[in-house]
C-alpha cells in the first residue's frame, strides 16, 4: 500500500509539472517562454567598379556577399554605353559612405590604388587598398578603414572573397596596444587634420 502511494504522488507531481510548463509556453503565467532568437541585420554594403560587368571580381564579391545576408547596392551596374571613369566611380560610392549612408564600401580598379586616391579625397573616408588577408584585417585594427580597395589585375576572385571576410569581420582597433593608440591618438589627429583641409 505504501509503494502504491508513493507511486499516485508520483504520477500528481509529473501532472502538475506537466501543467505548469505548458501554461508558461502558452502565456498564461508560470515559466516565460523564452524569447525567438532575432537574427542580426547586417549592414549594407555599397560597390563600385571601373570595369562595371567586366571581368569576374565585382560579381563574385556581389554573390559572396549576398550569400552571407548582405544588401549590396551597385553603383556600376550593367554596361551602359557611356561608362564613368574610375575617379567618377570612386567619387560617387566614397561620398555616399562619407555622408553616412553606407557604413562599408567596396572599390575597384586596375590595382586598386587609383580609386583609394580618390575616394580618401572625402572626408571620414579611410579607404586602403588590399590584396592580402594580413593587410585586411589591419586596415581595420590600425586605420578603421571603411572602403576596401581591390585591383582586379592583381587579385583573383577567391583571393578577394578571403580578404572581404577578414575585412568585414574583423572589429576596428581589436588589438590591445595598437588599438587604444589608434582609437585615442591618431584618428583624432586624423580627424583635426580634416577640419583643417575641408574648412
Amino acid at each position: 500500500m505504501k509503494s502504491y502511494r508513493m507511486w499516485v504522488g508520483a504520477v500528481i507531481a509529473v501532472a502538475a509539472l506537466v501543467l505548469i510548463l505548458s501554461q508558461g509556453t502558452s502565456g498564461g503565467g508560470g515559466l516565460a517562454a523564452a524569447p525567438p532568437e532575432q537574427a542580426v541585420k547586417k549592414p549594407s554594403v555599397a560597390i563600385g567598379s571601373a570595369f562595371y560587368d567586366e571581368g569576374e571580381l565585382k560579381a563574385a564579391l556581389i554573390a559572396h556577399l549576398k550569400k552571407r545576408g548582405y544588401e549590396v547596392k551597385d553603383f556600376t551596374a550593367g554596361n551602359p554605353a557611356k561608362k564613368l571613369d574610375y575617379p567618377q566611380v570612386a567619387h560617387l560610392v566614397a561620398a555616399e559612405v562619407s555622408k553616412g549612408n553606407f557604413d562599408r564600401a567596396i572599390l575597384i580598379c586596375g590595382t586598386g590604388m587609383g580609386v583609394s586616391i580618390v575616394a580618401n579625397k572625402h572626408a571620414k573616408v579611410y579607404a586602403a587598398v588590399v590584396d592580402s588577408v594580413y593587410a585586411a584585417k589591419y586596415s581595420r585594427i590600425y586605420n578603421n578603414s571603411n572602403i576596401l580597395c581591390l585591383g582586379q589585375f592583381i587579385t583573383a576572385p577567391v583571393m578577394a572573397t578571403e580578404i572581404l571576410d577578414v575585412w568585414l569581420n574583423t572589429k576596428a582597433f581589436d588589438h590591445p596596444k595598437w588599438g587604444p593608440y589608434n582609437r585615442d591618438i591618431a584618428l583624432p589627429q586624423i580627424g583635426e587634420i580634416e577640419k583643417e583641409v575641408f574648412k
